[in-house]
């Protein structure tokens, strides 16, 4: 059984992971063009619908594909319930998204931000119509279906974005870019997941109340925590407007791009795994501390080696023009070194069927955000950046400890050691690669910002794997043996 679900998660890892490279490519060559023809006006206005959107998605979902993976062998009824359910809740979401959207736009006086809500808010009942079958392949580990299905989205989303923007069409590249991701999503999602099951005319909320209850308490969880990560949004956009908003959207976006494509890969395939084993407390540990080393490898160093290198990073992907993204994404690299070695606590808390637990925390963790992002504001988007960062010190990353011991009894000193390598690893590696420049610098100033990118990112990387294979030999050890499993035996799904 142990055996079986290890290789079910190797394999899924090789998917999603090969579906997040395939769309990390994609959104950089998107942003790359993106950046040069359109303006922080565009993205400042994009960010704002993406709040109001964003957080209707969430509502609308109920928490209901966390609900589904928990709770095994659903009846067909309660499914086909929740799944229109959520239908006809997107619907009444989008509603008040449009009866909303002139407040909205006087509010933070943006005439055009009217309209684009109104466009941009039909991703929510779109995104509920594919939902629950995304839900039911992840529950079945059917992660090579998944990554198709992200990885088309993905691609048609490119094409209409970049075409739109070269045809001078503005922020509604943007607009349509999100939409048709959607879009074909949910469309494709449909046409994986049909055989697996299809809804029936039934709505019998007697039969679905444990879903919507377990889905509730995931709703709010997730609601307060996207509140908390865009309340610095709707500050700047409202104290100093969508033009400084697109400066520091576009560096909240670099920053949060690798948790978004590469943080689901653990979380998709963890979360199926660890509801498997939650009531076997030893193996629950042990599989939730391999997590956060795994990530704690993957990503910490990537923030590490952004600032180190942020400045040729920002010149060789966005232009000179957006130079004033440098420093806000350096300090924002500091709180995605915090969501990288804090953000397995959700997979934790949805495996042990605590969703409750992870309400209060966000409960907390919003109201930290709010005020050090009120204060942060008097001081454009670099101060909300540091008020950021002063959260995830202070409250987020405490907090976060506490919930580890009452939930699985995960000591400080054993969350520690399973990230201590990754800081250490980092730490060294960031140096290297910010050395590696300055001497590139004073060697040859007039050397393309491409080549000092790739020579300093190289060298930091090379010294990340060495330091690693030093002081944490078997995590690399173990990583290299599920490769080498995967090129013996390829994944079928």
């Amino acid at each position: 059984m142990v055996e079986q679900l290890r290789a079910k998660g190797v394999r899924g890892g090789l998917w999603s992971a090969s579906s997040s490279i395939f769309r990390a490519v994609l959104y950089l060559t998107q942003l790359a063009v993106l950046a040069r023809y359109l303006g922080p006006q565009d993205f400042g206005l994009m960010a704002l619908v993406l709040v109001i959107v964003g957080l209707s998605q969430i509502i609308g979902s109920m928490g209901i594909t966390n609900a589904i993976i928990h709770f095994k062998n659903p009846e067909s009824g309660a499914l086909s319930t929740v799944y229109w359910f959520n239908i006809g809740l997107g619907v009444t979401l989008y509603a008040l998204v449009v009866a909303a959207a002139p407040a909205i736009s006087f509010w933070l006086d943006e005439p055009e931000l009217e309209r684009l809500l109104v466009w941009g808010g039909v991703a929510v009942p779109v995104n509920a119509v594919g939902q629950s079958f995304r839900a039911i392949l992840q529950r079945e580990l059917m992660f090579r279906d998944l990554a198709v299905i992200d990885v088309i989205g993905a691609l048609f989303s490119t094409i209409v974005a970049i075409w739109m923007a070269v045809n001078g069409y503005g922020v509604w590249a943007l607009v349509w870019g999100a939409l048709v991701n959607q879009g074909v999503g949910a469309l494709v999602a449909i046409i994986v997941g049909g055989p697996l099951w299809r809804p029936r005319l039934v709505f019998a909320p007697l039969r679905s109340w444990r879903f919507l209850r377990f889905g509730l308490f995931q709703t709010g969880d997730g609601g307060l925590k996207y509140l908390a990560t865009q309340l610095d949004r709707v500050f700047i956009g409202d104290l100093v407007g969508a033009h400084v908003l697109g400066y520091y959207s576009l560096g909240m976006q670099l920053m949060m791009r690798p948790i978004e494509f590469f943080g689901p890969v653990l979380t998709r395939v963890g979360i199926p795994i660890l509801a498997h084993v939650q009531e076997d407390r030893s193996r629950l540990i042990r599989g939730f501390l391999e997590m956060t080393r795994i990530q704690s490898l993957f990503l910490v160093p990537l923030y590490a080696l952004g600032i180190a290198l942020a400045p040729r990073l920002v010149q060789v992907l966005l232009g000179p023009e957006w130079s004033e993204v440098i420093p806000i994404f350096r300090v924002l690299c500091l709180v995605g070194i915090s969501f990288a070695v804090g953000r397995p606590i959700g997979t934790l808390i949805v495996a042990c069927g605590k969703p409750d637990w992870g309400l209060y925390l966000n409960v907390v963790t919003l109201i930290g955000y709010f005020v050090a992002v009120s204060i942060g504001a008097r001081w454009e988007a670099i101060g909300v950046a540091w008020a950021l960062v002063v959260v995830q010190v202070v409250v987020v990353g405490p907090s976060q400890m506490i919930l580890r011991w009452w939930l699985a009894k995960i000591s400080p000193l054993a969350f520690f050691r399973a990230i201590g390598p990754a800081l250490v690893a980092s730490f060294i590696g960031c140096l290297v690669a910010w050395a590696a420049v300055v001497v590139m610098d004073w060697l040859s100033p007039n050397l393309f910002d491409i080549v000092v990118l790739g020579i300093g990112s190289g060298l930091g990387a090379c010294s990340v794997l060495l330091v690693a294979h030093l002081i944490a030999p078997q995590i690399l050890a173990r990583v290299q043996r599920d490769l080498y499993h995967i090129i013996k035996h390829p994944p079928s799904n």
